[in-house]
């Protein structure tokens, strides 16, 4: 499983909402596929329909710019804002920059 469920649920129509400010409830990952299990994938398939690039890019936007507030919080020695640590907005981010790249995953860059 990917890093962010949650990002990938929402970016896939699965969750009405991306709240940065939260952490996902514990049924999301029965949401998809096990693979590991050899589940089937049509019924996820047939629910998933990929957002718009346009809310895409503005979940990535407000994704990038929480990032940067983390960051900045983090060089200037403050406490990082927020009701949640800051690897899951992280997390979170770099899934929607995934979907939204033509890089491999481990190629995504997280500049802030």
């Amino acid at each position: 499983m990917s890093r962010s469920p949650y990002a990938f649920a929402w970016a896939l129509g699965l969750r009405t909402t991306l709240d940065f400010g939260s952490i996902c409830d514990d049924g999301l990952i029965g949401e998809f596929p096990d693979l590991k299990k050899m589940a089937p994938t049509a019924p996820f398939l047939a629910r998933a329909r990929l957002r718009t690039a346009d809310e895409l890019a503005c979940a990535l936007d407000l994704a990038y710019c929480i990032h940067w507030a983390i960051t900045a919080a983090v060089l200037e020695g403050d406490d990082v804002p927020g009701q949640v640590p800051g690897y899951v907005v992280i997390e979170r981010r770099w899934a929607l920059e995934w979907v939204l790249s033509d890089a491999d995953w481990d190629e995504i860059s997280l500049h802030t």
